[in-house]
């Protein structure tokens, strides 16, 4: 039971995750820990952590493509800044041992 649903592409996904951003795109550094999954016949869940210089703009970017693209509607995205202490000072890093 256990696995993406058939409809979606996890590498598409990341990638207009990635690109969400428009003409501002280096702004998204990096989409990880990505996971997609069924709640009911057609509800579906995605989680994800995403490594941005503008964390709350980026998180409201990609939470509107997922939903009128995909129509991921149930989203939980971490917003993880980019760790520059000069840039960021408040740059929080993952350090899940499940990706590197």
């Amino acid at each position: 039971m256990e696995g993406v649903p058939e409809q979606f592409d996890v590498v598409k996904i990341k990638q207009d995750m990635m690109e969400a951003a428009g003409k501002d795109r280096d702004e998204i550094k990096e989409v990880h820990d990505l996971h997609i999954w069924s709640l009911s016949e057609n509800t579906f869940s995605l989680t994800a952590h995403v490594v941005t210089t503008k964390p709350l703009k980026n998180l409201a970017r990609i939470t509107n493509m997922l939903r009128k693209k995909y129509k991921l509607n149930h989203t939980t995205i971490q917003v993880e800044g980019i760790s520059d202490k000069k840039k960021n000072p408040h740059a929080f890093k993952c350090e899940n041992d499940i990706h590197p």
